[in-house]
């Protein structure tokens, strides 16, 4: 759990519900000078989710999950328990209906699973740092910061929420499983299941306390030949044999989508891609701890990704959603590696490279233009986003119908 220490949680509540982002600001200094409170990562995702409500994407997914809760919202009790028999995000769906029911702002979904994303990557710190026996706060602020700015791409994540929140919630699965918390374990994934279903191509994680390294390093190279194999022609072809409907269903829209992986944002994803791999590389040469099950983990993500490559809605989506990769590789060097000088040199590049790889992916997306793929959070009002209060962000209202 959650470790508590003076938080005046009163207090503070208020304060955030009067400002949100001078109040992170305010926890974010509070953990710099080695606070740490229950209440901090509670209300920094919650500040997240507020700021995910008012996000205006014409073009993403977003805008057709709001419009499809819309739809939903016409529907009888009747009408929708038959749409939920062939629904394939059934969790996401009960949820989010539920929502737009009882307070009639389909945006408040938004507040929910944005702030979900970023609480189940808090609370996947904790199991880490029960991992590792780490019992001081020391590397708080930078985990913390690590997630909010550098390996979880804000804007794409808010746009492909049932993506993120599945790839969020493995995260915390997975890191209960390294803590022989089956149960939790079982549970969370499946539930996860019920949000979206993408987040089971990193099911081979489970694998890396029963592969040897050597194993593991062999199917790495062998997975490089299967680049041109179509993964989803397969699962749709197994669970057409054993009846599976809904993953048959599912599998069946992504099989035609077997064309060039790069034809869009090119040198993004070659560069991403690159870069994932060379820190596998690195972290194993100087990590040098060849049974380790982050080491297998680094190399199962390349496997996943090349097993992937020729989906091109797969690939681009698991590459953006790549920070369970980024927060299992931090913690294992914050918390095992010896050597200052390498652990210095390999954090702050990893920082740097995935900082930057954030910047240049978001930079293009903001804006305001209809017309165009582009995002935008309060209109892209800097002063909007720093002066409101929760009520402010909350009754921020997006064309959604």
């Amino acid at each position: 759990m959650i470790r508590s220490g003076k938080s005046y949680g009163v207090p503070l509540l208020l304060m955030f519900l009067i400002n949100p982002f001078f109040t992170v600001v305010y926890i974010i200094n509070r953990i710099a000078n080695g606070g740490y409170s229950k209440w901090y990562p509670i209300l920094i995702s919650l500040f997240f989710g507020l700021l995910a409500t008012t996000q205006y994407a014409p073009n993403a997914d977003l805008n057709r999950s709001y419009h499809n809760m819309l739809a939903l919202g016409d529907f009888s009790i009747r009408e929708l328990a038959l749409y939920l028999l062939i629904d394939k995000y059934i969790l996401y769906t009960i949820i989010n209906y539920l929502i737009y029911i009882i307070s009639g702002n389909v945006q408040l979904t938004s507040l929910l699973w944005g702030s979900c994303i970023y609480y189940f990557i808090f609370l996947s710190f904790e199991n880490l740092k029960e991992y590792y026996k780490e019992t001081s706060n020391k590397y708080n602020l930078l985990y913390f910061l690590s997630s909010i700015f550098c390996f979880v791409m804000f804007v794409e994540v808010m746009e492909t929420m049932k993506q993120a929140v599945g790839f969020s919630m493995f995260l915390y699965s997975f890191t209960s499983f390294l803590n022989h918390k089956y149960k939790r374990c079982l549970l969370v994934l499946a539930l996860s299941i019920g949000v979206h279903m993408s987040q089971l191509m990193l099911l081979p994680f489970f694998l890396c306390r029963i592969l040897k390294f050597p194993v593991t390093l062999i199917l790495t190279v062998l997975s490089f030949s299967f680049r041109a194999f179509n993964l989803m022609a397969l699962v749709n072809s197994i669970a057409s044999l054993i009846g599976l409907e809904v993953l048959t269903d599912l599998s069946m829209g992504y099989i035609d989508q077997s064309y060039d992986n790069f034809t869009s944002n090119a040198p993004y994803f070659i560069l991403t891609y690159a870069i994932v791999a060379l820190f596998a590389l690195f972290y194993i040469i100087i990590f040098n701890k060849k049974d380790s099950a982050v080491a297998n983990v680094a190399l199962l993500y390349i496997i996943v990704l090349n097993f992937n490559y020729s989906n091109n809605h797969n690939y681009t989506r698991i590459l953006l959603h790549s920070f369970p990769y980024w927060i299992l590789l931090l913690f294992s060097i914050m918390n095992t590696m010896k050597s200052f000088k390498y652990k210095s040199l390999f954090v702050s590049s990893m920082l740097f490279l995935t900082f930057f790889l954030q910047f240049w992916f978001s930079y293009g997306r903001f804006g305001t233009n209809e017309n165009e793929y582009q995002t935008s959070f309060m209109g892209n009002s800097v002063i909007s986003i720093m002066t409101s209060t929760v009520y402010g962000y909350i009754n921020y209202k997006v064309p959604v119908d």
